[in-house]
């Protein structure tokens, strides 16, 4: 097939300038109200000079206020009249602000000291990710470099090393940290699940940290490191990330390149695109177009790839589809990548089906769907309460987990619930018990309210809870509370086979517990009593053993 170029404005009708999905970076923290800016605001002549610099030429002042970090050229600026006229004048920083304001409101806020006002405008006269040759839409502001959505939310070298402010592992060694590019990151909700970060922490770069700290050090900071989570993303991955526009060769105006409407990737830059010059065809514009109807619920990817990959998608917003993706079917890199996920994949077939497998083709080494198939999928049995709603019928307002949402739903009201459900029909059997754990403890106040089933076509696959929005985990102060709620489970009969401390939400003053998928009925008393002698050393487990999404 011949490939056509695509007209500019058929670029503007497929495209927008500006990314506007929430992937709650430093773009959604509030920045104007955090840091606002008086740039523009102060007029007149400056009735005091700024010492000694007054003898310097102009030229060499502008030098040496070039080579300042931006929080020390703004403290400069701040000393007087005659410094914020000298500051604004500097054609590098005007730009800066002229033409994305937040971007200094960013680096301000967390305190990013690692380069100077002369860097940061070279990397926005730049276009190309530091790592790979796709656009870089965004800055990594611990070292000021231009990155795209994959590499920073993919590569490790964007992965920082977080570590809390005043933390007694690191703080022996603060004065060789301050040494090294980091910031102070601000607390807010990160990632597109908007995962809630309630403190301040420092924000090491990755490489810095494995390149020039003694091995003490290193060892410390990599010990108090969480694990990786490639499927909902780290909230310090976000933490440091800012959308940025690229400059034009005369730094006398900024553009925001042009994005995909229906891919989400960017597509073209608008310096190089124009009808004399253009850099997009429309083959290159029906692949990225290929399965626009498909979207994403859950995946679940085995990353030794031995075994298949599991997905679930939404077909034309009203049918779900389960797929298993055989090992080497897919580039590793973009198993988990929506957009390239999506357009990578073979044209979903038509047809009454909700079980495929895709494989490669042997001939062609492309793939390809192996096999589509309609079967009968297994649902929750005991679906004992009256309410079931439909999972399309709900509005997500934020995903804490991949399979834990809060939503609402009409008729709900207004309030907010929480809906747990099962990924994959395979999990259906870790369900039934809670779901049967729900109805023991009814009407006891022992935790959230049931509300009802959660229905995928008619099965059930899941619960929708009372959300307990102003609750937190608990720790070791709660033991009598804690205690109090487990007697009285206990008391019915029932082990809750869980009990780390954030199953215990603490809410008043009182505990209520959550997750009872290994809740079993229990006659025998030595069991129970062995349960509640664990719960104080539970509640002082300083690790985050099932970290839960209220804490």
């Amino acid at each position: 097939m011949e490939a056509s170029l695509l007209t500019l404005d058929e670029v503007r009708k497929y495209g927008y300038c500006k990314l506007a999905s929430v992937d709650h970076t430093l773009d959604d923290a509030q920045l104007e109200t955090r840091c606002p800016l008086d740039n523009g605001r102060h007029h007149g002549q400056p009735k005091y000079g700024v010492g000694s610099l007054d003898r310097l030429p102009a030229e060499v002042l502008t030098e040496i206020l070039l080579g300042l970090d931006i929080p020390s050229l703004t403290a400069f600026r701040r000393v007087n009249r005659q410094a914020m006229n000298l500051v604004d004048a500097i054609p590098s920083y005007r730009a800066v602000f002229e033409n994305c304001a937040d971007v200094l409101r960013a680096i301000l806020s967390i305190n990013a000291k690692h380069f100077d006002c002369r860097d940061l405008f070279q990397t926005l006269s730049g276009t190309k990710c530091v790592t790979c040759d796709k656009f870089g839409a965004y800055l990594y502001l611990i070292t000021c470099k231009r990155v795209c959505y994959f590499c920073f939310t993919w590569d490790l070298k964007f992965f920082p090393v977080a570590a809390a402010l005043g933390a007694s592992h690191v703080e022996p060694f603060r004065e060789e940290l301050d040494s090294l590019p980091h910031v102070i990151a601000l607390p807010g909700r990160y990632t597109p699940c908007a995962k809630l970060v309630k403190k301040k922490r420092w924000l090491f770069d990755r490489q810095g940290v494995d390149g020039r700290l003694s091995e003490v050090c290193v060892r410390r900071l990599k010990k108090a490191e969480r694990r990786i989570d490639r499927v909902d993303k780290e909230a310090i991955r976000f933490m440091s990330i800012i959308t940025a526009p690229y400059f034009t060769s005369s730094g006398r105006a900024a553009h925001w390149g042009y994005h995909c409407a229906t891919f989400c990737e960017l597509l073209v830059e608008q310096t190089t695109y124009s009808p004399h010059n253009p850099s997009l065809n429309t083959l290159d514009h029906q692949m990225a177009s290929r399965n626009s109807n498909i979207k994403l619920l859950a995946l679940l990817v085995d990353s030794s790839e031995e075994d298949d990959s599991d997905y679930r998608f939404l077909v034309d917003g009203k049918h779900v589809k389960y797929v298993t993706v055989a090992p080497g079917a897919l580039p590793k890199d973009i198993r988990t990548f929506t957009p390239v996920l999506l357009a990578t994949l073979p044209p979903f077939p038509p047809g009454d089906w909700n079980e495929g497998h895709v494989s490669k083709d042997p001939a062609s080494g492309l793939p390809v769907f192996s096999r589509c198939e309609r079967n009968e999928l297994p649902g929750v049995v005991n679906a004992w309460h009256r309410t079931r709603i439909d999972h399309l019928e709900l509005a997500t307002v934020r995903r804490l987990r991949q399979n834990i949402h809060v939503a609402t739903h009409p008729h709900f009201g207004a309030r907010e619930v929480l809906v747990k459900f099962t990924e994959f029909p395979w999990q259906t059997q870790y369900f039934e018990a809670e779901t049967a754990a729900y109805q023991w403890i009814g009407g006891q106040g022992l935790g959230p309210k049931f509300l009802g089933h959660l229905t995928e076509e008619g099965r059930v696959i899941g619960f929708i809870l009372e959300y307990v929005a102003d609750a937190r985990s608990a720790g070791p102060e709660d033991l009598a509370a804690c205690q109090a709620v487990l007697g009285r489970l206990h008391a019915l009969g029932i082990k809750h086979g869980d009990i780390n401390k954030h199953n215990f939400l603490i809410r008043a003053g009182e505990a209520l517990l959550v997750d009872f998928d290994c809740a079993t009925r229990c006659s025998e008393k030595d069991e129970l009593d062995a349960e509640y002698g664990r719960l104080e050393q539970s509640l002082n487990d300083p690790s985050r053993r099932g970290g839960g999404f209220y804490s």
